[in-house]
């Protein structure tokens, strides 16, 4: 079996929340929510970038108990707007 690459872990990581976020939702549950340094962890984003993607409203973030919340869901589908665009390779 062959390893995948990073960019497809990305995918991988981002398709299977997304699909666990739904059955949760379906079941009642809230969706998965990840903290900063996972967030950063899985799209390896720096800080300041996650940062100025939440205060410039461009994905979703709660604060809870002084730390920030996203779902990778949210994450994922801005990165592939970002590389559709031309923006990120």
């Amino acid at each position: 079996m062959e390893s995948l690459t990073p960019e497809q872990e990305i995918i991988k990581e981002a398709v299977l929340t997304h699909i666990l976020d739904n059955l949760l939702r379906q079941n009642g549950f809230e969706p998965v929510s990840y903290r900063s340094r996972q967030i950063i962890r899985i799209f390896r984003l720096s800080p300041q970038e996650l940062c100025d993607l939440r205060e410039k409203e461009l994905i979703p973030a709660v604060k809870k108990n002084g730390a920030w919340y996203y779902n990778p869901s949210h994450v994922l589908e801005y990165l592939m707007l970002e590389i559709e665009n031309g923006i990120i390779e």
